[in-house]
């Protein structure tokens, strides 16, 4: 272990660590069960429902992807590639768009293991924490899926491209000497590359947040030296605009034109531009501060005076005795928060729950971070000398999911719960460093089955009770084929209805599939199911697109 550690950290030894080790199993058990139970469900939901506006459109370009013009976004390049791949399945598109969040959330998690271990952070090191690491991002990959159509999208796109990309970075941040391992080095770039161009095909202002945010923040950050900076800043640089080269010359109908490239970064700069989507994006987080205060006031409070009781000679007890009462507030703060997240409903997912969603993630995280701060009598984890550093890289995975959330037209903690794999990583990284202090070994855990438990229930009010636009999954019974080539999904009884006798009227009046249908709003969907498509793929000229309906 690198001679660093004694400089950042004091090391507690995993043998004076007083907890039963049943309660990590049986914590480790209930939460992957959750996982697994929401992947099931997700599997056996991927054949049901189907979302006439957003999910439509998402299908109706990604089939014709020549009638949408690039601008600020490319998501549907990206999406006609998989789309002509699975022959137009819709399943098969929801599946793939659900694991491939699930293998870039892993990655990101392995990448996040391998940096903390490289720097000489002993956090994540004893047994089974790491195992704890991985089961509450995957959590986050539910939570992905708590309120959105599941047809990938833009969305999607943008937050595995930021998984990509903040992987490549802490991967390539994994050695202090990374140009002794060319091939690591190298890759880690290549991953980061490839994550930056997806979120930037995907939405714009993404990428450009990701690059701005990430180069501000790790630039700060002192686990990282400054010649190692100056390497990673030119090596990328290098790979980042031979590929880009690369793929513009071997794929120029991904890029119609330069406008594609400078597109977001020229919007951005001109009128209402940058300033005006921070502004926004500030005031809107200050009034979701402001507006639910109260739900962070209470287990603030508790953590601050748990930190006093940690920093006083209470009534003359011994180190012990002190230890284990703190131990015990401490217990006692987590289940005040774990009875708020109930009674706020932060659990719940779907449209009528996103506005509560972010509480629970945030709250989490003010309230570990303030128990970490306040007991400094028992800091065997972390080091005076470097903390600043850890505090910065803290602080860089707290606001990733405003960053990828940047530039929606929703209020951006909404879009920011889509997200939460960055935040959930530094909850659990809080977590580790209150356990190092508290040698019980139990934080770690009740965190993680707090985080899993959260993201299971918002996934499951989301996706099977309250879907997005449609109604429950059960009530998807009746088969109907959907597009062409055509997709057999299970829909509710009127939907069902609706699109048979719309097919039926259009085949009356002489239709075929191919033909133009003019949807002037919410219907892009059922332009989709009957297989019509856009005037504008004939060259018809119109000041309105008419596929073109509310979008996130």
């Amino acid at each position: 272990m690198s001679n660093d550690v004694g400089h950042l950290f004091n090391v507690c030894s995993v043998q004076n660590s007083k907890h039963p080790p049943e309660l990590d199993r049986l914590a480790k058990i209930l939460s992957l069960i959750l996982l697994l139970a929401g992947a099931v469900l997700f599997v056996w939901g991927a054949d049901k429902g189907f979302d006439f506006t957003d999910e439509g459109l998402y299908l109706l370009v990604y089939q014709h992807p020549h009638e949408f013009p690039d601008s600020y976004t490319s998501y549907h390049r990206v999406g006609s590639v998989i789309f002509d791949i699975v022959g137009g399945n819709i399943i098969a598109m929801r599946l793939i768009g659900f694991f491939s969040t699930a293998l870039a959330t892993f990655y990101f998690g392995l990448a996040c293991t391998w940096f903390l271990s490289g720097r000489g952070i002993p956090l994540l090191e004893r047994r089974g924490e790491s195992g704890f690491f991985h089961l509450a991002l995957q959590a986050s990959v539910l939570v992905a899926y708590c309120w959105l159509a599941p047809t990938p999208n833009y969305n999607t796109m943008a937050g595995i491209g930021m998984l990509l990309s903040c992987g490549g970075i802490l991967a390539f941040f994994s050695t202090r000497v990374p140009w002794q391992s060319p091939v690591m080095a190298f890759f880690a770039v290549g991953v980061m590359g490839a994550g930056l161009l997806l979120a930037f095909l995907a939405k714009g202002s993404s990428a450009v947040g990701i690059v701005v945010i990430s180069g501000v923040l790790l630039g700060m950050c002192s686990l990282v030296g400054a010649r190692e900076k100056v390497v990673f800043v030119v090596v990328t640089s290098v790979f980042v605009m031979a590929g880009g080269l690369c793929v513009f010359l071997l794929m120029p109908g991904l890029f119609k034109s330069w406008e594609f490239f400078l597109g977001s970064i020229a919007a951005l700069a001109e009128g209402d531009g940058a300033r005006g989507i921070i502004e926004r994006h500030w005031q809107e987080s200050l009034d979701f501060a402001m507006r639910h205060l109260r739900s962070f006031v209470l287990p603030v409070l508790l953590a601050v005076g748990v930190g006093i009781v940690a920093r006083s000679p209470v009534f003359e007890k011994s180190r012990e005795q002190k230890e284990s009462m703190v131990f015990w507030m401490v217990l006692g703060v987590l289940a005040v928060e774990l009875i708020l997240l109930v009674v706020r409903e932060t659990y719940v997912g779907g449209i009528p729950g996103r506005q509560k969603g972010f509480i629970g993630y945030t709250s989490l995280f003010l309230v570990l971070l303030t128990l970490r701060a306040g007991i400094p009598g028992f800091s065997r984890a972390l080091s005076p000398i470097r903390v600043v550093g850890f505090l910065v890289f803290l602080l860089w995975l707290a606001v990733l999911p405003f960053v990828t959330a940047a530039g929606t037209t929703h209020k951006i903690f909404i879009n920011a719960l889509l997200h939460a794999a960055p935040i959930s990583a530094a909850i659990v990284l809080v977590a580790s460093s209150l356990d190092r202090d508290l040698r019980k070994g139990i934080v770690v855990p009740w965190s993680c089955a707090m985080l899993v438990g959260m993201g299971f229930a918002q996934f499951f009010t989301g996706f099977v009770t309250t879907p997005y636009r449609t109604s429950p999954k059960w009530t998807q019974t009746v088969p109907v084929e959907i597009g062409v080539p055509g997709t057999v999904l299970k829909v509710d009884p009127m939907t069902a209805e609706c699109i048979e006798i719309t097919k039926a009227t259009l085949r009356d009046a002489g239709f075929r599939t191919g033909d133009d249908v003019l949807a002037l709003y919410g219907l892009p969907g059922l332009v989709y199911a009957v297989g019509g498509v856009s005037p504008r793929s004939h060259g018809f000229s119109t000041t309105m697109d008419p596929m073109v309906t509310r979008r996130i």
